[in-house]
């Protein structure tokens, strides 16, 4: 306040002494006037005063605001000054005003309380005498620093009276709103904080030893994780192999296997169900097995009641047309086994195609028929060998000693005065000639019926030889046409017959008139077939050779009216025919299995259905393949039995 009236009393002063310095002039004219005139001139008194005033109130304008600016910065240095003096009675910190060298010139009334010293004492110090660690004299370059303006901030110590070490913060400034350069400082105890930070890094340190603890820890238990990770990967890979392994077992598996839920929903559906039901898994699974095989639904519905509705197992063998196709199907249907989450989990149906198997079953039951049938045929041929020996050589000596050409005739006719010319003139006329022609063409054909048994009874004691397929049957063919086209009711002639022969095929052991021997009987069988229906159009054979692997395969294949199933189980059973009575044996298809199958070492199958024809498939071991065969014997005899046609 002084202060302000100090800078009032400067602004009179100013004022007053311009007044003057701006009169004297007037009146030292005015004065020079009298003395020289001895009058006062009043025009120009009036002028001079009036340019003095003017002067005066130009000069006073700039001057008044001047001083007005000066009075406004120094009623704010008054304000600043007022309002430090108030922060620093009200500040919790201690702050000091001090002179650069450190002098304090000012410190509020928290520094008293903190330090113990009174406010004479602390204005009769220096800030150094205070800082144990005399940070400004160590860091000189920090006056630098006040000086241009910045701020400066450090922690040191302070030395209260009783001699007690007071941590601090210092925050120092330029005190701009005084005259000469001083420091304004505040300084914070910071003593709470210390020991705050000393308890923190106490608790650091007990917080790194739970850590530790902690670590080691999630440590031991991270292992143990590992370690379970690693038995539930293994596990799960184990799981997940033995899937795949039950996946690929049923998706390997040559049957049908189709799963089914409680409701008959499909669950499961393997690749040999896609495969022989040309239906994909994707559209299976989800749906009802009766949408999907309407064909199998009557059966499926059977089988269900049957097996009380998947709660036991049962196993039907069931005739289904598929793909226009008479199949054999074998189907089972068992209950999955209940589980903890399913009391009923549904069903597996399994189907196996046993059409293949039914055929070989039945070519098996055939195969012992012919077997138990060979021994018999054997000792009906030794028994009949004699007395059909004895008819045929009868015969011949009949025909011979009813010649007339034969000397020991003529001899015995004139001894009794007989006229051979007329007897045989008797004969002729009485026949008698043809009946024993009768007699001696059913003795031959007696004999080939021989013949046949005993190559049915045994093989042939002939010796194998390498044979070209291809070549042997087209003598087959050839012989074919050539010797019953005229004797018998067909003509190859009206029949087409396509050959489909692959080239360069190994050859195979076998013997040369055996294997025309079965291929002759397969053509004959299938021209008169072929002939007993004139209604086929177009009838045709194919021949057909292809390699197979380590065999030569050989097709016989018609258009004629095929077979139906009863004839086709009984097909290669010795003695049945179904031609006319005296137009067949019924050997010739059983004699070319047993030639195939047993002397052979070869394969021979039969495909026909009534309208479709019929196809001989024949597989034949290539030479480097073909086992030798051993010689069988009949009754300890080895080899054919010659009849006795020849008499002495």
């Amino acid at each position: 306040m002084a202060k302000s009236n100090k800078y009032n009393s400067l602004q009179a002063n100013t004022f007053l002494l311009l007044f003057v310095a701006l009169l004297l002039p007037v009146a030292a004219t005015l004065a020079f006037d009298i003395y020289l005139d001895g009058d006062v001139n009043l025009t120009q008194l009036i002028t001079e005063s009036t340019i003095a005033a003017s002067t005066i109130i130009i000069i006073s304008y700039p001057l008044y605001q001047l001083l007005l600016r000066i009075n406004q910065v120094e009623r704010r240095r008054s304000d600043t000054r007022k309002n430090v003096a108030e922060l620093m009675d009200h500040a919790a910190d201690m702050i000091f005003i001090m002179r650069p060298d450190g002098t304090i010139i000012d410190a509020n009334q928290r520094a008293v309380e903190i330090l113990g010293y009174s406010k004479e004492e602390l204005l009769n110090a220096s800030t150094w005498d205070l800082d144990i660690d005399c940070y400004m004299r160590r860091h000189p370059d920090l006056h630098r620093r006040l000086y241009q303006g910045q701020s400066i901030s450090f922690e040191s110590q302070y030395r209260s009276k009783d001699g007690a070490n007071i941590p601090i913060e210092s925050h120092i400034t330029m005190a701009g709103w005084l005259d000469e350069p001083h420091y304004f400082e505040i300084a914070r105890d910071i003593t709470r904080r210390r020991k705050a930070e000393q308890e923190l890094y106490a608790s650091k340190e007990a917080l790194e030893r739970v850590r530790n603890r902690l670590e080691n820890r999630v440590q031991e238990r991270t292992e143990e994780l590992v370690e379970e990770m690693r038995i539930r990967e293994q596990a799960e890979r184990s799981v997940h192999e033995m899937r795949h392994l039950l996946e690929n077992l049923v998706n390997s598996m040559p049957s049908i296997i189709i799963a089914l839920d409680a409701n008959f929903r499909v669950t499961q559906w393997n690749q040999e169900a896609e495969r022989i039901l040309n239906i994909r898994a994707v559209d299976a699974i989800g749906n009802f097995i009766t949408q999907i095989l309407p064909s199998f639904r009557s059966a499926i519905v059977n089988l269900t009641k049957r097996s009380d509705y998947g709660r036991k197992a049962i196993t039907r063998r069931l005739s289904l047309e598929l793909n226009q196709q008479l199949k054999q199907f074998e189907v089972m249907l068992y209950p999955l086994t209940p589980t903890k989450r399913s009391g009923s989990p549904g069903v597996v149906i399994r189907i196996d195609d046993i059409t293949e198997k039914v055929r070989i079953d039945e070519m098996l039951v055939q195969t012992e028929k012919m077997l138990s049938l060979g021994g018999l045929a054997a000792g009906m041929a030794h028994e009949i060998n004699n007395p059909l020996g004895a008819i045929l050589q009868s015969s011949q000596n009949i025909q011979r000693r009813l010649s007339v050409e034969f000397p020991r005739n003529q001899k015995v006719a004139k001894q009794l005065n007989l006229d051979l010319n007329l007897l045989e003139q008797y004969l002729a006329e009485q026949k008698i000639p043809l009946f024993i022609d009768a007699i001696r063409e059913a003795g031959e054909r007696a004999a080939h019926i021989v013949g046949d048994m005993l190559s049915f009874s045994r093989p042939s004691q002939g010796q194998n030889a390498a044979i070209d397929v291809t070549h042997s049957l087209e003598s087959a063919r050839r012989l074919a046409a050539k010797d019953y086209n005229q004797k018998k009711k067909f003509d190859f002639r009206n029949i087409h017959i396509h050959c489909d022969y692959q080239e360069h095929l190994p050859p195979v052991l076998a013997q040369k008139n055996q294997l025309e021997q079965v291929f002759l009987n397969l053509l004959i069988n299938a021209a008169q077939a072929m002939a007993q229906h004139p209604e086929v159009a177009s009838p045709t054979i194919t021949l057909k050779t292809r390699l197979e692997g380590q065999a030569i395969r050989v097709d016989i294949t018609d258009n004629g009216p095929g077979m139906d199933e009863h004839i086709r189980r009984r097909v290669f059973e010795p003695f049945f025919t179904t031609k006319e009575e005296g137009a067949g044996t019924g050997l010739g298809l059983s004699v070319s299995y047993f030639i195939i199958t047993e002397q052979l070492g070869g394969q021979m199958m039969l495909k026909s259905a009534p309208g479709h024809g019929t196809s001989f498939s024949i597989y034949l071991p290539i030479q480097g393949d073909a086992v030798a065969l051993e010689e069988k014997t009949v009754d300890g005899q080895v080899g054919q039995i010659e009849l006795p046609l020849n008499s002495e």
